[in-house]
């Protein structure tokens, strides 16, 4: 939820800054492979400039509500952006369609979303002024007096020889303070990059005077206000047609480059959530693979453990009728056998029901003071035939000054120690060693130590991938060093783990350098609620 507010938000400040915009701008979308641009967006300057009702172009084709944009090349320069990627600057020659005729000045960019923005100036008023300043000097005067924009003239030396009256209010100087003045220091702020790309255009300019050049750049005002000009650009010619000086005419900027920037920062932020909500919705997608594998596993895996024992109950139980006047040995056997086969069925049962008890809150816990040490010793006497079987070894290391009693469930603890050293007994190979430790340990809890007792059963076994060690605690996942699919419900480690986490304990497993794995877990001496 979070994230679609966030975009809600960031939509509704894109609506406001485009119709805050006193330039024209135009979203278009490119369909049959840049062939055809269909009109997206306008914003209520672009209404006024264009003379059209957003609502009566929204959807249409850009020929079929422009055409001057194919005569005059932005058309072009639509497909160019769009197949290319990099912005251009398309300054308009005179055009003429069934409502305007004029100049305009246009930015051109294409969105990461793949859209076309067009960001554009009507600049009439500025080349009738230049062409009518061609013809007169002093109608160009007048005009330039009386202009809406920027007109400055500069000797070859960059010294100010004409600046009119809107410039001069614009940026807040006097005729005295920059006739006859470099504006280097003045109106334009003396940086490395500001200064040293202005001079290199300039130079352009007067190499090559023939051609318009235009440039946006950073300007300064009298008050230390910094602001944004777009410039056109022309040498200007003596009766002997030497160059003698430049003609500038600029034009204020600074707000639609505050709403570019304040554009592109949207839309970088936008572009942020989607990859972080790509990336959540990645995550989010490989734990449901992982869950329905967990399942579709422990489905396999219960199967195998439900039908072996059963079937073998049933065996040995219509042996046992078919034999029934054998010798006792035989039927021995038989009864042997299947209580064999009804235990394992007794095991998961019980797993299950355990486990639906916990997570249902359910769990009964008889707590009071029990030896560890000596849980674990029975837990070993206990599975001694299965340890016999493979000729391990089990020895327990305890420091004298240890104490291993602590307030705890009896069946419980005894249970994870049962689980925990049949897991070892069951992936040691033959004839290996099983290490059983009990030490000291301090368990952090609440900003504050509890004093505690570590137990730790390692063995020389398979091991378990790093990647899975906290896995495995997970329900009905299974190591992929140890899972056969002969069995095993991945239950087991997962009870552990909550007869642990509800003793206010934790577990953990752990690689050995040598090989084989080291599970510990950590029990306080007392308990406060459990």
């Amino acid at each position: 939820m979070g994230g679609e507010c966030a975009l809600k938000v960031s939509e509704t400040r894109y609506k406001e800054l485009l119709n805050g915009m006193t330039s024209g701008v135009a979203v278009y979308k490119a369909i049959s492979d840049g062939e055809k641009f269909i009109i997206e967006d306008l914003n209520k300057a672009g209404e006024q400039i264009e003379n059209v009702k957003r609502e009566d172009i929204i959807g249409k084709s850009v020929l079929e509500v422009f055409p001057g944009v194919k005569e005059f090349g932005i058309f072009d320069v639509f497909q160019r952006v769009w197949r290319s990627g990099n912005p251009e600057h398309h300054p308009v020659s005179f055009y003429r369609d069934k409502r305007l005729s004029g100049w305009r000045d246009n930015y051109v960019y294409k969105l990461p979303t793949g859209e076309i923005v067009a960001i554009y100036d009507d600049v009439t008023k500025i080349k009738q002024t230049e062409i009518e300043q061609q013809t007169s000097e002093k109608k160009y005067r007048e005009l330039a007096q009386s202009a809406n924009s920027i007109i400055l003239k500069f000797d070859q030396n960059y010294n100010c020889t004409f600046i009119n009256k809107f410039a001069l209010e614009y940026f807040g100087f006097s005729e005295d303070e920059l006739m006859g003045k470099n504006p280097f220091g003045k109106i334009i702020p003396e940086t490395e990059s500001t200064g040293r790309n202005l001079k290199k255009k300039i130079e352009q300019i007067f190499n090559n005077p023939e051609k318009f050049a235009d440039n946006e750049n950073e300007n300064i005002t009298k008050s230390g206000k910094r602001v944004w000009v777009a410039w056109r650009n022309k040498g200007i010619y003596n009766d002997q047609e030497n160059l003698v000086g430049l003609l500038c005419m600029g034009y204020d900027v600074t707000e639609r480059r505050h709403a570019e920037e304040l554009l592109q920062k949207t839309l970088d932020e936008l572009e942020k959530q989607v990859v972080v909500r790509t990336h959540e919705l990645q995550i989010a997608m490989e734990e449901s693979e992982q869950a329905n594998q967990a399942k579709s596993e422990f489905l396999a895996n219960i199967s195998h453990e439900l039908r072996n024992p059963m079937h073998q109950i049933l065996s040995y139980s219509k042996f046992g009728l078919d034999k029934i006047h054998k010798p006792k040995e035989k039927l021995a056997h038989y009864f042997k056998q299947t209580r064999k086969s009804a235990e394992r069925l007794m095991v998961l049962l019980n797993d299950l029901l355990d486990l639906s008890k916990m997570e249902s809150g359910k769990m009964d816990y008889t707590l009071d003071y029990n030896n560890v040490h000596k849980i674990v010793e029975e837990a070993v006497l206990e599975l001694q035939l299965a340890t016999r079987n493979k000729k391990l070894t089990i020895s327990l290391v305890e420091h004298p000054s240890i104490s291993t009693s602590t307030i705890c469930d009896n069946y419980k603890v005894g249970q994870v120690v049962r689980n925990l050293l049949s897991n070892a007994i069951k992936f040691s190979p033959e004839e290996k060693s099983i290490e059983i430790a009990f030490e000291k340990y301090e368990l952090e809890s609440s900003n504050n130590s509890v004093p505690a007792v570590k137990v730790s059963i390692s063995d020389e076994g398979v091991g378990i991938p790093e990647n899975e060690l906290n896995l495995v605690f997970d329900k009905f996942t299974q190591s992929s060093k140890t899972k056969t699919g002969a069995g095993g419900t991945g239950l087991g480690l997962a009870i552990c783990q909550e007869i642990i986490e509800a003793h206010n304990g934790k577990i953990w497993a752990e690689n050995n350098p040598e090989g084989g794995t080291t599970f510990s877990f950590v029990l306080p001496y007392e308990q406060e609620t459990i």
